[in-house]
């Protein structure tokens, strides 16, 4: 298994994405997460919530992998709103998150908001998650497209977040993978500017993870990305870092 990741405050003031991939070969993890609430409060709330759920899955547990991950981001909901609660300076602050625990068979993802996962398997692009967002739920009342909602002036709004509220529902599922496979994570600073046949385009390459990883970074700021961009490449192979 080998890993790349890249984050950018590209446009923006301050860098409010938090990642972290865990390479222990018993317990391999990615996480990304997007905050929101100002600049101060977005950047707390996604370190907040990768800490929090890393420490988490770092611990031996019984658990399903899905059990675990879900475990893991209500353990963060509770952390952060509480946080939010008792200081001022962060009230109302949030963050999306998506995380993922991989094997060599098996991938077990978890996510709340509008980050994403995606896996390219047979040089084909498919998305994991669903967007928790006002857009998105238009998209599945047929109302609009996938290309209309990338595009839609509205298409910040979500509609859950970590940290926001008392609970909060997470999204979970797991798929099997095979070598080659790369499994992509990122916030919506890449997504919100890179169709998926593009994103596809340059999962193609056949070049080294780490220059992929720059590639789409580059590409989501040249076609006018005004957020920042993390991406966390995991590829399935038995090659050395």
């Amino acid at each position: 298994m080998i890993f790349s990741s890249l984050s950018i405050t590209g446009r923006r003031n301050a860098n409010e994405d938090s990642f972290i991939f865990s390479d222990n070969k018993e317990n391999m993890f990615g996480i990304v997460a997007d905050g929101m609430g100002g600049h101060k409060g977005g950047a707390v709330a996604s370190a907040l919530a990768v800490k929090t759920i890393e420490s988490y899955l770092m611990r031996e547990g019984l658990l399903s992998f899905k059990k675990r991950l879900e475990t893991a981001i209500h353990t963060a909901n509770d952390v952060i709103f509480d946080r939010a609660s008792s200081s001022a300076d962060v009230h109302n602050m949030g963050t999306t998150v998506v995380c993922a625990i991989v094997t060599d068979e098996m991938v077990s993802y978890s996510h709340v908001g509008d980050s994403r996962i995606y896996l390219m398997h047979d040089r084909k692009l498919k998305r994991l998650t669903e967007d928790h967002s006002y857009v998105w739920s238009l998209v599945k009342d047929g109302i609009l497209d996938e290309e209309g909602a990338r595009v839609h002036k509205m298409r910040n709004i979500i509609t859950r977040a970590v940290g926001l509220h008392e609970t909060v529902e997470v999204a979970s599922d797991e798929i099997a993978w095979s070598e080659g496979d790369i499994l992509l994570m990122c916030t919506d600073g890449l997504h919100d500017e890179m169709p998926a046949s593009q994103i596809e385009q340059v999962l193609q390459l056949d070049e080294p993870l780490n220059v992929i990883a720059k590639r789409l970074v580059d590409t989501a700021y040249g076609n006018g990305s005004g957020d920042n961009i993390t991406v966390l490449l995991i590829k399935n192979t038995a090659e050395a870092q």
